[in-house]
């Protein structure tokens, strides 16, 4: 009897951190907000782009709690950058996008050009319209998972 009773806790317990993660992830998932940046890295800067890139990396880590993922790559012959952003919610891209306009973007246009800007998720209609033209190419998440 007392195996039962311990059994039936345990899986009580169980289901309920179980349930608990399953409504935190889709609470993430109606949330976050991702942006899948493509630039093109102008002639002779790849150097200055490597500055640019790791400092506001640093920077993004340090004053972004918000910004779950911020990931730089490259192509193989290094002439275009792929940025994967994933924010936790519109306040956090926001928050972003001020760090961004008051301390990168001139350095970050002297290096790259833009060739791409994709968003997902459901960004607030204030993200949006501080988007401009970049949030044209959005998508909606109707469909998936995140772990």
């Amino acid at each position: 009897m007392k195996a039962k009773f311990i059994y039936c806790a345990v899986f009580t317990m169980m289901f309920s951190i179980h349930f608990t993660v399953a409504q935190e992830v889709k609470r993430n998932l109606d949330e976050n907000v991702f942006f899948i940046v493509e630039v093109k890295i102008k002639p002779n800067q790849f150097d200055n782009f490597l500055k640019v890139a790791r400092e506001m990396s640093e920077v993004v880590k340090s004053k972004e709690p918000g910004a779950l993922n911020y990931e730089w790559t490259i192509s193989p012959d290094s002439t275009m950058c792929y940025i994967l952003e994933r924010y936790a919610t519109t306040e956090a891209a926001m928050v972003h996008m001020k760090v961004f306009q008051d301390e990168f973007a001139d350095k970050f246009n002297e290096v790259v050009e833009m060739t791409g800007f994709t968003v997902y998720g459901k960004p607030d209609p204030e993200l949006i319209e501080a988007l401009g033209a970049a949030a044209k190419t959005s998508r909606v998440l109707v469909a998936g998972f995140a772990r």
